[in-house]
């Protein structure tokens, strides 16, 4: 088997792969993403047979906003196996040339969304993004507080509405951790792929200043919100409400918020409550460059010997010495005894924020053999609300 990138030569047997493992040819999404996308805003490796291709990954550039500083990441989708060759483990060999390749390329970290985490924990990977789903009658929704202070617009054309929903997006990353960065032209092509999809978009406007959105859907008799932002609980109930005016047209009500959000406690019934679900995972694949983007608080000084493990990654591995002051961390190899130990995947829901290091010491993912440590390293590494809504 020999992996490799694949070039326009190949595509079409990607294309054929998608087609059997997800959205089939003539779905719009896949006719885009095909015709637009492939090869070139991305890159995909494949493992071939001779010259028939029998598993792929796409790695889609990403740029996210983390602990307030922009990285660059890629994001793997599309990880097929064609079912002749199923049960040979090449997702190990995938996922082993993808690393080599954005470790050369100077990624710190991998994003990814799984069908089946089981597959990828082996490899290293955590989930470092949660959300709140919501799922219920739709008619649950008409007896949340009344609004008087918002005008709700609906936008006939959503490509109109790109600018209110940017003004929303930009704000609510003020707080929010780990978002992507949209640009104009990232929001115009997020968009034409929702108006193939025939989704809609409604906003929230206080003193005519946009202060929330929601792109949402209608079909088999659910009203599904795709994303919706609000900058405050009364654009986000008179979106709320606005949907809940939906009720000739949908039974069902469907988002996926969050995963700090608290409008179930408007509800008038514990069963619409939701719960938070696990949603996006990543991983780190250059531990040592993730500590150099570190931000690090002007007013934290401090330090710590950390052990690194990681066992489908060796180069990660390492007994580490870091240090906090005036503002910036310094790391080195050190021989001295280690006072936290750590894998990748705790190391990963760390750095992202996900979770405290006091959770994950709880939890049993962070072992601590020097427990006047624990401050230090609870502070360099805070928690943080994490928010992504990207699905390719």
């Amino acid at each position: 088997m020999d992996f490799r990138l694949l070039n326009t030569d190949s595509l079409p047997q990607a294309a054929d792969l998608w087609d059997y493992c997800f959205e089939k040819k003539g779905d719009p999404f896949y006719e885009w993403y095909f015709n637009e996308y492939c090869l070139k805003q991305n890159n995909i490796i494949g493992g071939f047979d001779g010259g028939k291709l029998a598993c792929m990954l796409h790695l889609n550039p990403y740029r996210i906003t983390l602990r307030g500083r922009e990285v660059r990441l890629p994001y793997i989708v599309g990880v097929a196996t064609a079912p002749e060759y199923r049960g040979q483990h090449l997702t190990r060999r995938l996922l082993e040339t993808a690393f080599t390749v954005l470790r050369a390329q100077g990624a710190a970290f991998v994003l990814l969304m799984p069908i089946n985490p089981a597959i990828y924990t082996p490899y290293g990977f955590s989930y470092c993004y949660y959300r709140h789903l919501y799922n219920l009658p739709l008619g649950g929704l008409k007896n949340l507080p009344p609004v008087q202070t918002v005008k709700l617009v609906r936008y006939a054309d959503i490509i109109e509405g790109i600018d209110a929903a940017d003004a929303v997006y930009q704000a609510c990353g003020q707080s929010l951790n780990g978002m992507a960065v949209r640009s104009r032209a990232k929001w115009q092509e997020l968009f034409n792929g929702y108006k193939a999809e025939k989704v809609m978009l409604a906003a929230a406007l206080q003193n005519d200043e946009p202060t929330g959105y929601m792109l949402y859907s209608i079909t088999g008799g659910t009203f599904k919100v795709q994303e919706m932002l609000a900058l405050n609980h009364d654009a986000q109930t008179a979106l709320l409400h606005y949907a809940a005016g939906h009720l000739s047209d949908a039974a069902d009500f469907e988002w996926l918020a969050e995963a700090g959000n608290l409008a179930h406690l408007d509800f008038n019934s514990a069963n619409y409550c939701g719960s938070v679900k696990p949603f996006m995972m990543a991983r780190c694949l250059n531990i040592r460059k993730a500590l150099d983007n570190l931000p690090v608080p002007q007013d934290l000084a401090g330090e710590a010997t950390l052990l690194v493990t990681d066992k489908f990654l060796p180069l990660n591995n390492g007994l580490l010495k870091i240090k906090a002051q005036n503002g910036a961390l310094t790391h080195a190899s050190t021989i001295d005894d280690e006072e936290i130990v750590v894998d990748e995947a705790a190391f990963t829901q760390l750095y992202f924020g996900t979770f405290g290091f006091d959770e994950l010491v709880r939890a049993g993912k962070i072992k601590v053999l020097n427990p006047q440590k624990s401050g230090f390293m609870q502070a360099l590494f805070a928690k943080c609300r994490n928010y992504i809504n990207e699905y390719y």
